[in-house]
């Protein structure tokens, strides 16, 4: 039986709203940690701790991957998908949420660097797949992001 892993993901959208930001992790991140490494660009977030709810989630992962704070984080959707970088049929479930950094956002812990991404990116191999053919369609169908 697959794993599921429970996650909870922020879109950043541009001022313009035809893009938003991703990250990349660090390789050498995964390798100490013994976690598969995910080469794709991800949204920040991460894996619901126990004890937290999505909102405490979000917000602790958005200060260590991005060395900021959200505000008036607002709930988008849920998405499953295989799990990246994940050859075992894992599946991730992402809680997505949208929301305003307080600052500018930095790369921070695991995270090596951001990039923004937007509806021209779709075939992109370097984004995960969730955001490809899941949060990208639904986000342009929904008139948050802007194609």
């Amino acid at each position: 039986m697959p794993t599921f892993y429970d996650k909870v993901w922020l879109l950043v959208l541009s001022e313009d709203r035809t893009s938003f930001l991703v990250c990349q992790k660090h390789p050498k991140h995964h390798l100490d940690s013994g976690k598969v490494e995910v080469r794709q660009y991800i949204m920040p977030g991460g894996t619901i701790e126990e004890g937290e709810d999505h909102l405490t989630c979000l917000q602790r992962e958005v200060d260590e991957e991005l060395a900021t704070q959200v505000t008036d984080p607002q709930y988008i959707a849920t998405y499953e998908a295989p799990a990246a970088g994940h050859t075992d049929g894992s599946k991730v479930r992402i809680a997505l949420y949208q929301g305003t950094l307080v600052d500018q956002p930095q790369p921070s812990g695991e995270i090596a660097a951001l990039h923004w991404i937007g509806a021209s990116d779709r075939d992109n191999e370097m984004v995960s797949e969730i955001i490809r053919e899941y949060i990208l369609p639904d986000t342009i169908e929904k008139g948050i992001l802007s194609s």
